[in-house]
């Protein structure tokens, strides 16, 4: 990164830190204001003075604030309505040349301006700005005709708005000013005493304070310079101007109220729905609560589930490629999957055609390895059955593949433009493996190593070691597992006998294998599609033999 670049990325840093505590200055800012031009601080000079440096300052921060913005955004920020909006709000600080001090008083009100700062600090509208996919795609789109217009209307209005209630207030302020003067002139036309002067607040002597009005009296029929406080002279208007500002920044606060509390919570709600039809319920929530969040990347145990509808090909044929009415079936079928995920509290990846790939870990969801094998495993079962229950005409069937990995990789992934939070490893490719290797070991599901050492020890899991197979990217063959609902089987004694038949099956004992395979088919209810498979096996190598280097292992032709 450049000199520039990292001096411009520091600026902004800064502009957003500042921003808050600006928006606290700004509203003690006005509340000075409304106090001045109200007579809260009384008429003494001193106090007076105090008041007016202290908003002097404020208004020198503001200016400040403007010329970092300017320096730092250049072009973008002084294009935008907000740049006009900002250097309107520093105008007060003219109020410091004594030159102008009486004309330009009703600047003062511009400091009301500074509430727009309310709409700058909404939340939400930073959520997705602190994505740097979404900034390039800023980048990339420029500004909308929406956008554009938004802006012409916000600078149309606020230019328009300045100025018509400036010529109110200036208007104003000169007829009851004028009309102040214009009655202490009359009295002071009259050959009055010095306790009548002085009652009317004059002074004989020149006042310190430098917003001050020199008039000639009438003193014992001579003629003398009395000096008037010229803030107490414009205290009339400064009533009705405090009236004027509070009247319409309570109109202001009225609709920021509106705009802030009703269509922030409306907008929230909406990118909050959209937030979740794109990204997983869970990295929507923790994204809505910190937006960097998204951007963090995680190595950590993880376990992945594919799940694949079964019978794709021929329910485009039943339906004679009837579209609608498959993409009905076909979505009522991926509804029931999706939600038998998420109650075991899965993040759904993706979804792949007919397939969901679903992932349990990562920051935004459960650390323990053990937890996480066991919610996929059961969120894979409540799977199965809820196909089974849907008992749908064309979509019966799925097929589950999961792994567990110690290093996964989760977090958000893709381009510059495009994002998706997805997990990545070496799991991922196995579950994948897994998924597509249940149709040659005619099982239901298949889960890795790993998952069957996590899950073991749980009585509400039934485990059934199917045996060897060898995956695509495996150099050496894998011990894969088929998982059962416990509680809903009623005779587990065919399992033990597929168990003993394996045994003898890898000690090359193919006959004794066939026999027990055949009896655990029996033995299961509606019969054993792996066992079946093996007797096939067993007859093939009984007829044929093996070589030496023969192993039990299954080489899955998909996986």
């Amino acid at each position: 990164m450049s000199n520039a670049s990292e001096r411009e990325s520091a600026g902004l840093r800064l502009i957003q830190f500042l921003d808050r505590p600006l928006l606290g200055l700004a509203m003690v800012s006005i509340v000075l204001y409304l106090s001045e031009i109200s007579g809260a601080f009384g008429h003494q000079e001193a106090t007076w003075s105090i008041i007016h440096t202290a908003m002097l300052v404020f208004d020198f921060i503001f200016l400040c604030d403007w010329i970092l913005k300017v320096s730092v955004q250049r072009w973008s920020y002084l294009r935008s309505p907000w740049c006009l909006i900002d250097a309107i709000s520093c105008l007060p600080i003219l109020t410091v040349l004594p030159m102008f001090s009486s004309s330009l008083q009703s600047f003062r009100f511009f400091r009301g301006l500074r509430m727009f700062r309310v709409l700058r600090s909404l939340r939400i509208l930073r959520l997705l700005r602190s994505m740097p996919a979404f900034q390039q795609f800023q980048a990339m789109q420029g500004g909308t005709e929406r956008h554009r217009r938004f802006e012409r209307a916000l600078f149309v209005g606020t230019l328009g708005f300045s100025i018509l209630f400036i010529s109110i207030v200036s208007l104003t302020r000169h007829f009851v000013v004028a009309q102040e003067i214009q009655e202490l002139r009359f009295h002071l036309n009259q050959s009055l005493t010095a306790q009548e002067i002085q009652a009317l607040g004059g002074s004989f002597s020149q006042l310190t304070f430098p917003n001050y009005l020199k008039l000639k009296g009438q003193l014992n029929g001579q003629t003398v310079a009395v000096y008037f406080n010229q803030h107490v002279i414009e205290q009339p208007a400064n009533l009705i101007e405090f009236f004027l500002v509070v009247g319409v920044l309570m109109g202001m606060l009225l609709l920021f109220y509106l705009f802030v509390h009703l269509l922030r919570d409306v907008s929230f709600e909406q990118i909050r729905g959209i937030l979740h039809i794109v990204l997983p319920h869970q990295v929507a929530e923790q994204f809505l609560e910190d937006p960097q969040s998204y951007n963090n990347k995680h190595c950590m145990p993880g376990s992945i589930l594919f799940v694949d509808i079964k019978g794709f090909t021929r329910a485009c044929e039943e339906l004679d490629n009837n579209l609608n009415k498959l993409s009905e079936h076909l979505e009522g079928v991926m509804d029931d999957l999706a939600q038998s995920l998420l109650n075991h509290n899965l993040i759904i990846d993706k979804f792949i055609g007919d397939s969901i790939m679903s992932f349990a870990g990562g920051p935004f969801s459960s650390s323990d390895p053990q937890d996480n094998a066991y919610r996929m495993v059961r969120a894979a079962l409540a799977a199965m059955q809820a196909m089974d229950e849907r008992n749908d005409p064309y979509f019966r069937h799925v097929k589950v593949g999961g792994a567990s990995a110690q290093d996964c990789l989760i977090g958000a992934f893709g381009t510059s433009t495009r994002l998706s939070y997805t997990v990545l490893g070496d799991g991922v490719n196995l579950a994948a493996r897994l998924e597509a290797a249940c149709g040659e070991c005619k099982t239901r599901n298949l889960f890795g190593p790993m998952t069957y050492e996590l899950c073991q020890d749980y009585d509400d899991i039934q485990w059934r070691c199917w045996g060897m197979i060898r995956v695509k990217g495996k150099l050496n063959p894998i011990r894969v597992y088929e998982a059962f609902d416990a509680q809903s089987m009623e005779d587990t004694q065919y399992i033990d006998t597929f168990h003993k038949a394996w045994e003898a099956f890898s000690q090359k004992e193919f006959k004794e294998a066939k026999k027990l395979f055949q009896q655990a088919d029996q033995q299961a209810p509606g019969g054993d599609d792996p066992s079946k498979e093996y007797i096939q096996w067993c007859e093939v190598l009984i007829k044929q033999g093996t070589s030496k280097d023969w192993e039990p292992v299954l080489r899955a032709r998909k996986g």
